[in-house]
């Protein structure tokens, strides 16, 4: 979609969620949800995240997408279902095969 947003790299986001006042990459945020950012920005939209429900559990990965949602405002889109990834490997699969995708 041409007006959704185009990011240079994972601050470049950060900044303008921060900008909104929007707290999903804060500090505070990602440590509640035991969340990393896993890959650098692809596409200009997409990466992976992981998480943990608990410290002492399995992370699951997660392919997300920052889009423009209708009200106006930055979003993180999850591409599938949360925690849908056992691996690593298989986030950067599924997120190889969207960008396939959404390129034909």
């Amino acid at each position: 979609m041409s007006d959704q947003p185009q990011f240079t790299s994972i601050p470049a986001v950060k900044a303008a969620f921060k900008a909104e006042g929007d707290n999903w990459f804060d500090k505070g945020t990602m440590e509640w949800w035991h969340s990393k950012i896993e890959s650098d920005l692809i596409g200009g939209q997409f990466f992976i995240t992981s998480e943990q429900r608990e410290p002492d559990t399995e992370r699951k990965f997660s392919v997300r997408k920052v889009i423009r949602a209708k009200a106006g405002n930055l979003s993180v889109d999850t591409i599938g279902e949360f925690h849908s990834h056992e691996t690593l490997a298989q986030a950067r699969q599924a997120l190889d095969e969207v960008i396939q995708n959404d390129q034909q």
